[in-house]
């Protein structure tokens, strides 16, 4: 278990970076979709 612990750390600790810039993407693309509407 102690294994499967340390394999997991990295893997969360590289896909939280991602997930940042993720999440950064979906809250412009929300923030567009609110003003894009008018705008598109």
């Amino acid at each position: 278990m102690a294994q499967n612990h340390q394999a997991v750390a990295p893997n969360v600790r590289k896909r939280r970076q991602p997930s940042r810039k993720t999440r950064a993407v979906t809250f412009s693309s929300d923030e567009s979709s609110d003003s894009g509407g008018e705008g598109a």
